[in-house]
């Protein structure tokens, strides 16, 4: 296993339990810090059966005020269950799937913001398309249960991509745009799903014949490598996308997968949680076990939301993510 440290922080990790997340512990203070100057001043709600100063008592005000009731409209007419808690937005103010919503969401009908962002990825794409009812769709599971999963209910117990949008290329070509988000996660000391009591011989039935064919995106690696996160999600969203893309489901005939993480979170860049892995960082790393290394990306957080405010356009949304998030 390659343990990388970033610069400076080893002897944090020989102080602290390695499984400390220094980036986590930051944001986590500067974001209680702020609860009392803007709407998130509802402190103190239960995470894990336990009152947390980081976690809010009205968890719909996690959400940026102008999507707030469009987007909790959008999970319950797609019956979507939330992070945590089904029915209702996780209070969590280090909620990747909140920051996730706070940053896309706005830009859902929005053609032109959607296609400025499929630009920065890809300059060759030259329009942004309907997925279903908006230019992003969160918790996308496909239109049918590929992977053969127990369950097909978006954001629980199945492969659900945190965010998808479709490109169309000069070429004429659709592409899949899955985005796996991340915020503050970390993994280290992630166990081996397959060694989950109850549920590891299930996952091997489903996902074992995808990784095992002959068709599949993978290379160089043994098969139970995949099963420690983060890689354990990067593996079935990539077959989920991969069987979207082989279905021509919704015209699309091939995919990118994007991993998005701050650049600032080097717990989660530098973590290496699978012995059977190598690479310098979690990007190299997956790019060493895929047969197509180009058709996955790591892009920081700031980077990839960067062309929605071009123009001058939403000015208050950037005012809010700047002031929640990057100061």
């Amino acid at each position: 296993m390659n343990k990388q440290f970033p610069r400076g922080q080893k002897a944090y990790y020989k102080s602290r339990s390695e499984f400390a997340s220094v980036y986590r512990e930051k944001e986590r203070a500067k974001a209680v810090d702020k609860l009392k100057q803007f709407l998130l001043k509802y402190g103190w709600g239960r995470f894990e059966g336990i009152k947390r100063n980081y976690v809010l008592i009205r968890p719909n005000f996690n959400l940026w005020h102008g999507i707030r009731y469009e987007a909790l409209r959008y999970f319950d007419n797609n019956n979507i269950d939330w992070w945590e808690n089904d029915s209702m937005p996780s209070g969590h103010i280090l909620s990747s799937q909140i920051q996730c919503l706070n940053m896309l969401y706005p830009i859902q009908k929005d053609r032109n913001a959607a296609l400025r962002v499929l630009r920065n990825i890809d300059p060759e794409f030259s329009d942004a398309e309907l997925m279903d009812d908006g230019y992003v769709e969160f918790e996308y599971t496909g239109e049918k249960n590929y992977l053969g999963e127990i369950s097909h209910t978006r954001g629980k117990n199945s492969t659900s991509i945190d965010a998808v949008m479709k490109g169309t290329k000069k070429s004429g070509e659709r592409i899949l745009i899955a985005i796996e988000w991340k915020y503050t996660e970390c993994y280290k000391g992630a166990k081996n799903k397959l060694n989950e009591i109850g549920k590891g011989e299930t996952r091997r039935k489903i996902y074992f014949p995808f990784i095992s064919d002959e068709d599949t995106p993978f290379k160089n690696c043994e098969t139970e490598d995949l099963f420690y996160e983060p890689f354990y999600q990067l593996m079935r969203q990539t077959l989920l996308a991969k069987e979207i893309a082989g279905s021509r489901e919704k015209g699309i005939s091939d995919y990118l997968h994007l991993h998005i993480i701050p650049k600032e979170n080097l717990d989660l860049i530098n973590c290496f949680t699978s012995p059977g892995l190598s690479g310098k960082t979690i990007t190299e790393a997956w790019k060493n076990v895929l047969k197509e290394p180009e058709k996955y990306r790591n892009i920081d957080t700031k980077e990839f939301i960067k062309p929605i405010f071009e123009n001058g356009e939403y000015k208050e949304l950037k005012r809010y993510l700047d002031y929640r998030y990057f100061s």
